[in-house]
């Protein structure tokens, strides 16, 4: 699945995510967008997985309700 957020993280932030998705799926990707700090997700991973990698990462900044899945977005990882 792709998710992005439309709210801001550091580079910092997204390397704590990062590390708690890659338990999820060894293959996840995470690209921070350099002008505002959006964050784009993509991985063979869940909503769930994604909103408990925010917890676990410490990652304040980003609230659950900022995060959109991209309805019909492939990332690639399933094929």
């Amino acid at each position: 699945m792709r998710f992005t957020s439309f709210g801001a993280v550091s580079e910092d932030q997204a390397v704590a995510i990062l590390t708690v998705l890659r338990r999820y799926d060894a293959l996840a990707q995470l690209r921070v967008d350099s002008l505002n700090g959006a964050l784009r997700i993509n991985g063979a991973i869940t909503a769930d997985q994604v909103a408990n990698a925010l917890r676990e990462s410490g990652c304040e900044s980003v609230l659950e309700s900022e995060f959109e899945q991209d309805v019909g977005g492939c990332c690639g990882g399933c094929a």
